[in-house]
């Protein structure tokens, strides 16, 4: 980790200082394409494009038109601002959101074309109101696919540039690269630990590690259902967590016995647990935190959904699988890993959204206030503070 974390500060740096030529530098080392040129940092986005499959762009705007209206759903279910008044003041918040985001978007272990990531870190953003929005991938992945994926989302900025110098160029800014606010989506280690680098510059969604799923499951469930499920996530990634939790020990054996029949190589990355009660299920749930939750029991979803309080997205239902929420079900798939979901959410519009308080006073509200706050001032030594409080006293017009 050491390693990641100086070669990180050493590319990081370098973009810093020396801008478009630092990411060319970069990229032709890591992507291993010596030709690659200044001209190649951003990509035109024409405003008709098609994806080359016929399929594939229908499964692309149904994928859009859910995700996009879950989140405009959301973002109706969100007070913009609110105010209460007491005592001649008047207290509050406002609602705004961040006004230029870089949406990152990584190469896959399996290919390119990652298409979903851009719908999940794209939308949300628009629909909270971001008036700029951007998208930097690896050059690799600007693909027919990709390029009508943005344009199909308005999309006008589109740069070709991967890894830590694209969080370096979004975050600082270069020549070619205007800078942004805001920084989000998933990526390795190396991306992780940018973002890691580059928070206070800019703000970020969250560090994403590799991809979990806890699978809740009893005799009733498929054998084939469960262990899918399992290495559905577990392909991701060599260190992705797949946990089965068993409602009983035949459920366990057979579901273990199927994914090392299937795919003996992934199995032994998946563990294993039985559960008695769903009581000590959903205790043994919010212990894990997962990234993904997937409970095919029909017994067990309305106690997963009454008591589990750490998880990043819930799936419920005989029917259910996470593979839905990586595509279409509608909330984005950029999730807490890690366990971190004890304490933080996926990316959604409130990712993009700031709370100003706001105080406005009146004379009859300011005057109750100014003995007690002066005095607070005093005892902590803060005389200029006292001092300030103490003119309300004054009426207007007075000296």
């Amino acid at each position: 980790m050491e390693e990641v974390r100086k070669t990180v500060a050493l590319v990081l740096a370098d973009v810093r200082r020396a801008g478009d030529a630092a990411i060319v530098r970069w990229t032709r080392r890591f992507d291993r394409l010596p030709r690659y040129s200044v001209r190649d940092i951003r990509v035109p986005v024409p405003r008709r494009c098609g994806a080359g499959d016929p399929a594939l762009e229908r499964a692309i705007r149904t994928a859009a038109a859910r995700v996009r209206t879950f989140h405009a759903a959301e973002m109706r279910h969100v007070h913009q601002a609110w105010s209460i008044r007491r005592g001649g003041l008047r207290v509050g918040q406002r609602v705004s959101p961040v006004d230029t985001v870089g949406v990152y978007v990584p190469g896959g272990k399996y290919g390119y074309n990652y298409i979903s990531s851009i719908l999940m870190g794209v939308i949300p953003a628009q629909e909270a109101g971001v008036r700029r929005v951007v998208l930097a991938t690896p050059p690799g992945n600007v693909t027919r696919p990709v390029l009508f994926t943005a344009s199909l989302l308005g999309l006008r900025e589109v740069y070709a540039v991967g890894g830590i110098q694209a969080i370096g160029a979004l975050a600082y800014g270069t020549r070619t690269v205007p800078r942004v606010d805001m920084v989000i989506g998933p990526g390795n280690r190396w991306v992780t630990e940018a973002k890691r680098q580059v928070f206070g510059e800019v703000g970020i969604d969250l560090l994403a590690g590799p991809s979990e799923v806890a699978v809740v499951a009893d005799r009733s469930v498929p054998t084939d259902a469960v262990a899918y499920e399992l290495l559905a996530q577990a392909e991701h990634d060599p260190d992705a967590r797949s946990v089965l939790i068993a409602r009983d020990q035949e459920t366990a054996r057979r579901v273990c016995a199927r994914v090392r029949t299937l795919q003996p190589e992934i199995a032994q990355r998946i563990a294993c647990t039985v559960v008695r009660s769903d009581a000590e299920m959903v205790r043994r749930i919010n212990t894990l935190a997962p990234e993904h939750l997937t409970v095919l029991a029909e017994r067990c979803v309305a106690a997963a959904e009454r008591g589990v309080v750490n998880a990043g997205a819930m799936f419920l239902g005989g029917s259910a699988s996470a593979v839905f929420g990586d595509y279409l079900a509608g909330p984005s798939h950029i999730l807490p890993t890690a366990r971190t979901a004890r304490f933080s959410s996926g990316v959604s519009v409130q990712t993009f959204l700031k709370r100003s308080s706001v105080v406005a006073f009146s004379p009859t509200g300011v005057r109750p206030l100014v003995h007690a706050t002066a005095t607070l001032a005093a005892a902590e030594g803060l005389s200029r503070h006292a001092d300030v409080v103490c003119t309300k006293r004054v009426r207007r017009g007075k000296p």
